[in-house]
């Protein structure tokens, strides 16, 4: 998954080793440590497949809606395309 950090995938770095995720809330030790064969039982559960590929399917649309579609007008933005909302706030930060 691309967004390790995202609290949305919390449950299933959780799930994958709940006492090293307790200890260190951190997605990427779980990545390291975990052994491909708990990866592949974890897999094999239908519930655990069905969270992790809607997590991956939210993730690559909100990939694309915020990356791919720059020109796209989105109404929280006032009806402007992202990248004309980035270029009028530029000095705001």
């Amino acid at each position: 998954m691309r967004s390790s950090w995202n609290h949305a995938t919390d449950q299933v770095w959780r799930q994958l080793d709940p006492v090293l995720w307790e200890l260190t809330h951190d997605p990427w030790g779980i990545s390291q440590t975990v052994s491909r064969d708990r990866i592949e039982r974890f897999s094999a559960d239908p519930v655990f497949r069905n969270n992790v590929d809607d997590l991956v399917r939210a993730d690559v649309f909100d990939y694309i809606e915020r990356f791919h579609n720059p020109r796209r007008r989105h109404s929280t933005l006032g009806q402007v395309s992202l990248d004309q909302f980035e270029r009028a706030n530029e000095g705001l930060r």
